[in-house]
């Protein structure tokens, strides 16, 4: 079909145009008037005056599914009911680029179809449109003198622009005519509506254009359109239908059909089955809505699923690549549609419209095509500074091998995850980062954070060992193994640090590993051999290095005043090693192993000990007392944090 030549007379009448049944219409006008009062007031108002010999024009705005075809055929229906002639049209995506599409409709059920109108070369010849306009709104003019017109437009926002051109010429010659116009489509894109781009406005007051919004029903309204039998709807149900629905009267009428149909007693609908339905329906609407979205409209809503409310708006347009049209007349249009919340305004982040809008768009897009624009998205959001959170939250969709830059985002939104008590997403951080590919430096440090903010000791333990697994391999820094293994250590997983030790002990040798190093280790190699006194198995492959008598160093002080307590033997030494352990020369020691600070002061064990066997006597110069361990911070798994 020549898109330049007009339409052909409908082969239906102008009545089933509007009622035909389509995928986002509500037939069940009950449910669609509803919380409509003052909508339904202009209406009767509109009708009044055009049977008076008024002019008007009407304009219903509102998203899909809200119920604005309910509120024409309400209108229609009163205006036939009183005498008036009523015409009515619907726009298609399919239409939009047709040269009077709508124009053909609605001059259809006023013009026979063997009428020499539809052969003209005044019709026929795109050229001849000055001549053709003046000419269809003197037909429609003298129509309306012989008999009150309405004229009604559906989904005006699909109209092609050679029929929105008429209209407005039409509205421009509404003078003392018993002619209403009468349209509906989505907010902000129905021609004549004062909130359209480029919307005709005359500079009389007679056929201003009455607005009328139609926004989503309320609980009470919900509970209502869901009952039966004049009863309304169980409390419960309505709650769960109004979270899943939003109020919208087309996904309600969704769900009172499948309550129709289904076994299950209304009150019995459990939560999850309203979501279940009422997401099909909804999901299969937004893919419906999104195949009529020329390029740049679809490039947006994506990146807007994508992105979700975690970048600027500036960066989204950037990132859907808008180019040839304004970002913000495509947002307008997007909300208009329904499919997005947001005005795009300098603090403005918008986002699609709930979880199922963004489920479905992002599930229609490739695989390849949707890692990319969340990898995209991501590098954009670093390279202007967002906060590392956002762009984490980017990354753990995006695939791996971002970049270094990658893993000092995700493991920095991890400490601040963590710090704002949210460890669970520092956890999803440091599990993406390990992912990356990375240096063995940062591959351990990493593996230790992510023990930190474990949820149990056994995940925690897991990820300590790889890391003393590394350094069996001669991979992983000495600082960093003696970090894991103490902390395995102070968690209670002696077991797991004895073995790992063991594997170490060979090739640990003291003339070539550094003092800061060695002493620790050797601190470390008495304590988990100490762990393990006693157990089946034990004792077998680890050979500690052997103490010092006078050790200088707070890490083997602690593990010899451990050895003597255990023993029970030479009280005041084991006291005078715990305080070297503690607080070397009066200081807070800061480079004893967290074990041993844990367990220094807790030593020697009452039962053990001959001074604290027995009765309990309190401290005297006679009887040392025990000082008290600096402050340390502790592994987010271990006992007792």
């Amino acid at each position: 079909m020549n898109p330049d030549q007009p339409a052909a007379p409908p082969a239906t009448s102008a009545a089933s145009v509007l009622t035909g049944r389509r995928h986002w219409q509500d037939q069940a006008a009950r449910a669609h008037l509803l919380d409509r009062a003052p909508q339904l007031a202009i209406l009767r108002r509109i009708v009044s005056q055009l049977l008076a010999s008024t002019p008007s024009v009407g304009v219903v705005e509102g998203t899909p599914g809200s119920g604005r075809s309910a509120l024409l055929l309400h209108a229609a229906a009163a205006a036939e009911r009183r005498g008036a002639r009523v015409v009515l049209a619907r726009g298609t995506p399919a239409e939009t680029r047709l040269r009077h599409g709508i124009t053909s409709q609605l001059l259809g059920a006023l013009t026979p179809p063997g009428s020499s109108l539809w052969t003209s070369p005044v019709w026929t010849d795109p050229d001849r449109d000055a001549e053709l306009v003046p000419l269809l709104c003197r037909d429609f003019l003298s129509v309306a003198r012989q008999q009150p017109l309405l004229v009604v437009v559906d989904d005006a926002h699909w109209a092609d622009r050679w029929s929105v051109g008429w209209l407005g010429a039409l509205r421009r010659r509404l003078r003392d005519v018993p002619l209403a116009l009468l349209l509906a489509g989505d907010t902000g894109a129905v021609p004549l509506s004062p909130r359209a781009e480029g919307a005709p406005h005359g500079p009389d007051r007679v056929t201003a254009p009455h607005l009328l919004a139609v926004g989503p029903l309320t609980p009470e309204s919900v509970r209502t359109a869901l009952g039966r039998a004049g009863a309304p709807a169980p409390e419960t149900l309505a709650r769960a239908a109004t979270d899943a629905t939003g109020g919208n009267p087309w996904l309600l009428d969704v769900l009172r059909r499948h309550l129709g149909s289904a076994s299950v007693p209304p009150e019995d609908l459990a939560a999850t089955d309203v979501w279940r339905v009422v997401a099909a329906a909804h999901g299969d609407r937004v893919t419906r809505l999104a195949a009529t979205l020329e390029a740049e409209p679809a490039g947006l809503l994506r990146a807007l699923a994508a992105t979700g409310g975690r970048l600027p708006f500036r960066l989204v347009a950037a990132l859907a690549g808008l180019r040839d049209v304004s970002e913000r007349v495509v947002l307008d249009r997007l909300a208009g549609m329904g499919l997005v919340r947001g005005r795009g305004g300098p603090d403005d982040r918008p986002d699609v419209v709930g979880p199922i809008v963004r489920d479905r768009v992002l599930a229609e897009m490739p695989t390849h095509d949707r890692e990319d624009l969340y990898a995209r998205a991501a590098d954009l959001g670093h390279r202007s500074a967002v906060d590392d959170v956002d762009v984490a939250e980017l990354l753990m969709r995006a695939p791996s091998g971002g970049g270094g830059w990658a893993v000092g985002v995700l493991r920095r939104a991890a400490h601040q995850a963590r710090a704002t008590g949210h460890p669970d997403d520092a956890a999803r951080y440091l599990d993406r980062a390990l992912r990356e590919p990375l240096a063995p430096t940062t591959r351990v440090n990493t593996l230790i954070e992510r023990a930190a903010v474990s949820a149990t000791a056994d995940t925690g333990e897991r990820y300590l060992a790889d890391v003393l697994a590394d350094a069996g391999g001669g991979r992983a820094p000495g600082e960093a193994t003696l970090r894991a293994a103490d902390l395995l250590l102070a968690g209670g997983r002696g077991r797991t640090a004895y073995w790992q030790l063991s594997a170490l002990a060979d090739a640990h040798h003291a003339d070539t590993t550094p003092e800061e190093i060695h002493a620790p280790f050797t601190a470390l190699c008495q304590l988990a051999h100490a762990t393990q006194r006693g157990e089946p198995g034990g004792l077998v492959e680890l050979a500690p290095p052997p103490l010092p008598p006078d050790p200088g160093d707070p890490a083997r002080s602690a593990a010899l005043a451990h050895a003597l307590a255990v023993a029970g033997v030479d009280l005041t030494r084991t006291v005078d090693l715990a305080r070297r352990a503690l607080s070397p020369d009066g200081q807070p020691a800061t480079s004893a192993p967290l074990t041993a600070a844990l367990t220094a002061p807790g030593w020697p064990p009452p039962a053990r000990c001959p001074s604290r066997a027995g009765t309990r006597r309190p401290s005297t110069p006679s009887t040392p007392s025990w000082p008290r361990p600096a402050a340390r911070p502790r592994p987010g798994w271990s006992p007792g944090c």
